[in-house]
């Protein structure tokens, strides 16, 4: 829902750090509101979890998805960047001058011990 109002108009470029599970669902769910998406960039720190989500998502999808060699390039003309890792430390840092991105968080981790606490 985030993308859907707070994405900029026209926004068709999508980047996702994390190719596995939440990546690719967060792809499908993100390509609903963003009815101008024509690229989505991928980086996973697992070559062949890369390779698998983008050849999966690109003989599913009707737009162009690639594969990246690290963070920066999948953040760098990105309009939507959504971080679905299991790391607590910071992701993504953005450059000076680099504006406009909308960045969701989508970590699947609570708390220092990567366990949520209750009660």
């Amino acid at each position: 829902m985030a993308a859907k109002y707070l994405a900029r108009k026209g926004a068709d470029t999508l980047g996702i750090v994390g190719a596995g599970v939440q990546g690719r669902f967060n792809l499908l769910a993100i390509r609903e509101v963003m009815p101008d998406l024509k690229l989505v960039k991928y980086f996973d720190i697992s070559a062949e979890i890369l390779k698998a989500t983008v050849k999966k998502m690109n003989d599913t999808l009707p737009f162009q998805v690639i594969g990246c060699q690290s963070v920066q390039e999948v953040i760098e003309g990105s309009d939507v960047i959504v971080t679905a890792t299991g790391k607590l430390e910071k992701v993504i840092y953005l450059k000076n001058g680099q504006t406009g991105a909308l960045v969701l968080p989508v970590h699947h981790r609570g708390g220092k011990s990567g366990h949520s606490k209750s009660g």
